[in-house]
């Protein structure tokens, strides 16, 4: 062997022992424990994406619970209500299924390795006074004492109309607003309005708002000049956010899937569509997924053979992208992005980012309802490029505090996509001016940071994007929910009057 071999042996040899020597044992044995059991039900959670504080009151109890470890609190405790009970009885064991040695140990592990600090390395970008758009307040104008909870936001590019849902004293309400924001059709609602299909008048309720096992959810169909949407197809769906047409099977009909976020239970369901488009109720749904957590659906060709895909976005637990192909023979499924459970996965679009041919996603995560919202570096808006085989990987990311809502398009028309988000779990300090962000790309992935000053009790949940006054660029609707804050987990009802409903940022472009 000469003598440059031997070197390089003697150095690799070196490297491998000081590498040993240096790590620290304690982690080394924690983190196999945590990987043996966390990482099978979602992406492995290092230790130092959560503080002490919320490993030691939040997570790990309700870890713990999962694997029959139920601490102070008994079982009785996580089975909720009588409602919830039945949904939830096979999820909490009624005997210890993980040792009380490996217990102790992931739980010394988290405790020990936590961050001290969930921004440490955040940089927070300049917000430029925003120009590209001008700001108008939409009110219900039938109503003076008016707060404002909206849910929904949908805007129908055929006759540029807007449907407006939320939650109101009891139930919900629905309001179809003219392109001027001239309210013209109102709906009372068995609950709170999640989405609307455009074509047949579609409308998911959620059954519940606040985070709930009980399954309350409804499809009902709205009629076009009447005050109550009572006509129901399906009943006890676990908190429906969303739905979407796709013929997953390429037998030329398109099925409904909805998208029923629960909260511990949930799933994506497919629904079997009639000549006329209803929704096949004498025979149980498909079922895609049987975990919570889905919150946006989409559809996109990923993979090029001229047939739209269905695109799927969970955010609870096992926060992940899943797409399912469509295919003769039924869908055919694959992960394509997983995150940790801590990232709070909010948003996605599928555009061609890059305009190399391919469709891209752009990726936001900012929920903060499942404990005492804190600040992270890590939620804000993510670029993942398609290398051209459907794999995905990160090329661009911006920190966000809350990012809620993102919104994709040539904002100003000079040939390459912007970005807008909103942000609603946005700390005190920041929240007046860092609630609405327009990135305006102005050379390959770099980005011009514009916003405006928001009035303090005006918070953005919803949003979307049409060309509402028709004159051929991209405006923006940003739903308003100033009823409550987004301080803590508990609703701090505000005494918010005469509220917009939701905002219209209209687009000065042309």
């Amino acid at each position: 062997m000469n003598k440059a071999w031997s070197a390089f042996f003697v150095y690799l040899l070196l490297a491998i022992f000081c590498s040993c020597a240096t790590e620290d044992p304690a982690y080394t044995a924690g983190k196999q424990l945590a990987l043996n059991y966390c990482a099978n039900c979602h992406a492995f959670p290092e230790p130092e994406l959560l503080t002490r504080e919320l490993w030691a009151n939040e997570i790990l109890p309700k870890m713990g619970a999962y694997f029959g470890h139920y601490g102070q609190h008994g079982r009785e405790y996580y089975l909720g209500n009588e409602q919830e009970q039945k949904h939830l009885m096979n999820l909490y064991p009624t005997e210890i299924s993980l040792d009380s040695s490996d217990w102790e140990g992931i739980q010394k592990f988290y405790l020990d390795f936590a961050a001290t600090n969930l921004e440490p390395e955040k940089v927070v970008p300049q917000i430029m006074p925003m120009d590209r758009f001008k700001k108008l307040e939409i009110f219900d104008t039938s109503r003076h004492d008016q707060r404002a909870f909206t849910t929904m936001i949908k805007f129908n590019p055929d006759d540029r109309s807007l449907i407006v849902g939320g939650k109101a004293t009891s139930g919900g309400s629905l309001i179809k607003f003219s392109a001027s924001g001239i309210p013209a059709v109102r709906w009372t609602t068995n609950s709170t309005p999640s989405d609307w299909d455009n074509r047949n008048n579609f409308l998911l309720n959620m059954g519940s708002l606040s985070p709930s096992d009980d399954p309350r959810g409804e499809l009902s169909l709205a009629s076009r000049v009447a005050e109550r949407a009572d006509t129901t197809f399906l009943t006890g769906l676990a908190r429906p956010v969303q739905m979407i047409r796709v013929d997953l099977d390429l037998d030329g009909k398109e099925e409904l899937i909805i998208a029923e976020y629960g909260n511990r239970v949930g799933k994506v369901s497919r629904y079997e569509l009639t000549e006329e488009g209803l929704p096949v109720t004498k025979t149980d749904p498909r079922i895609l997924a049987q975990t919570p957590g889905a919150i946006r659906l989409r559809v996109a060709d990923l993979d090029s053979d001229g047939h739209d895909d269905l695109v799927v976005l969970f955010a609870q637990g096992d926060e992940r992208v899943e797409v399912y192909y469509a295919r003769p023979a039924g869908p055919e499924r694959k992960r394509i992005l997983r995150f940790p459970p801590s990232y709070g996965s909010s948003d996605i679009e599928i555009v061609d980012f890059d305009s190399d041919g391919d469709p891209d996603i752009v990726y936001t995560n900012g929920d903060n309802f499942d404990y005492r919202p804190v600040p992270k570096a890590y939620h804000g808006v993510r670029i993942f490029d398609n290398d051209g085989s459907g794999n995905f990987s990160e090329i661009w990311f911006m920190s966000i505090d809350g990012a809620y809502d993102v919104e994709v398009a040539d904002f100003d028309l000079d040939g390459d996509n912007d970005i807008a988000v909103i942000a609603y779990f946005v700390p005190p300090d920041r929240r007046r001016f860092a609630s609405f962000i327009y990135l305006e790309q102005t050379a390959r992935l770099k980005f011009n940071p514009t916003g405006f000053l928001k009035e303090p009790d005006q918070h953005y949940l919803v949003m979307t994007s049409g060309d509402v006054d028709g004159d051929g660029d991209t405006d923006l609707l940003l739903g308003n929910f100033s009823g409550y804050l987004p301080d803590t987990k508990s609703f701090n009802q505000k005494s918010a009057i005469r509220q917009p409903l939701y905002f219209k940022l209209e687009n000065l472009t042309r």
